[in-house]
C-alpha cells in the first residue's frame, strides 16, 4: 500500500507544538493562531499514528490525547464503542478524526484556515486523494480553561444531515440502541426481545426469560416472543436435568447407601 506523503515536517510539528503550549500556558484568550497550531500539532501526532496499520490510533488517541476531547465527545463515542461490543455490532466503523474507513489509504492531509467565533473555532482540514479528488474535514474546537478542546468534528461533503458531524451520528445511534428504547417505552416488543438474545448470549439465561415475558405480555399476538421463550425453557429444562443427574451421582460417590433410595432412579 502506498501510504502517500504526510504535509507535517518533524520542524513544523515541533514548532507548532510549542506554539500550543505557550499559548495555552499562558491562559491567554482564544485566538486564530493558537486554534489553528493546535489542530496542525494534533493532526501532525495523529496521521502517523493512523498510517501504522499495528496501531489502533483511535483507541490511542483517546488514551494518550484524552484531554484533547470533551468530556461530552468521549463519554459519547465509548458509549456507542461500549453498546457495539455488547450487540456484537459495527458501531462506528470508520475513523472520525480523519473521516475515512481506511485511515492508511493514500493521499495528503493538510490543515489550513480557522474560523474563530468567541471561545469556538473551526478548522479546514483537506485530504487529497491520488485521484485528484478531495474531502474536508472540519474539526469544531473550544477554548476551555485556557486550553483548546475537540468538541466535534463536522464532515461538510457528508449527502446526509444525520451523518453531517460526530455528535449527530452518536445521538442518531444511542438513540436506536434497546436499552434506550425501553426508557422511552418499557414495553418495546423488538427492544425486549433483543436484549432477552444478548442476555441469552451472556448466560444470563432467568434475565433473559424475563425480558421474553414482558414481550409476550405486552404483544401477545407476536410469535417471536413465545418462540423465544420456549427455545429457552426447553435449553433451561435440559441444563437442569443435566445438572440434577451431576448432583445425584455427586451424592451417590459420598454415599452409595442412596442408591437404595426410591426417589433415585
Amino acid at each position: 500500500m502506498n501510504l502517500g506523503k504526510i504535509r507535517f515536517s518533524a520542524a513544523i510539528i515541533a514548532v507548532t507544538f510549542c506554539q500550543l503550549i505557550s499559548a495555552q500556558d499562558q491562559k491567554s484568550v482564544a485566538t486564530k493562531e493558537s486554534c489553528l497550531a493546535f489542530v496542525q500539532e494534533f493532526y501532525g501526532w495523529y496521521i502517523t499514528k493512523a498510517r501504522d496499520l499495528n496501531v489502533d490510533s483511535l483507541d490511542l488517541a483517546l488514551k494518550e490525547r484524552r484531554s484533547a476531547f470533551s468530556a461530552k465527545l468521549i463519554k459519547g463515542v465509548e458509549a456507542v464503542d461500549a453498546d457495539a461490543r455488547s450487540y456484537k455490532e459495527a458501531g462506528l466503523d470508520f475513523d472520525w478524526v480523519l473521516n475515512s474507513q481506511d485511515p492508511g489509504d493514500a493521499g495528503d492531509y493538510s490543515v489550513s484556515d480557522s474560523k474563530l467565533s468567541g471561545d469556538t473555532c473551526r478548522v479546514d482540514v483537506f485530504r487529497q486523494r491520488p485521484d485528484g479528488k478531495g474531502e474536508r474535514i472540519s474539526p469544531e474546537i473550544r477554548f476551555e480553561n485556557g486550553r483548546w478542546l475537540f468538541v466535534n468534528f463536522h464532515y461538510p461533503d457528508s449527502p446526509y444531515p444525520q451523518s453531517e458531524n460526530l455528535l449527530s451520528m452518536v445521538a442518531v445511534y444511542l438513540s436506536d440502541i434497546p436499552e434506550q428504547k425501553l426508557k422511552r417505552n418499557p414495553n418495546d416488543f423488538d427492544a425486549l426481545t433483543e436484549v432477552g438474545v444478548r442476555l441469552e448470549e451472556e448466560d444470563k439465561l432467568g434475565e433473559a426469560l424475563t425480558q421474553y415475558k414482558k414481550a409476550i405480555k405486552g404483544r401477545p399476538a407476536r410469535y417471536e416472543g413465545d418462540y423465544f421463550a420456549g427455545l429457552l425453557e426447553e435449553r433451561m429444562g435440559e441444563r437442569a436435568k443435566s445438572n440434577a443427574e451431576a448432583d445425584i451421582r455427586q451424592a451417590l460417590s459420598l454415599k452409595p447407601d442412596l442408591s437404595k433410595d426410591p426417589n433415585i432412579s
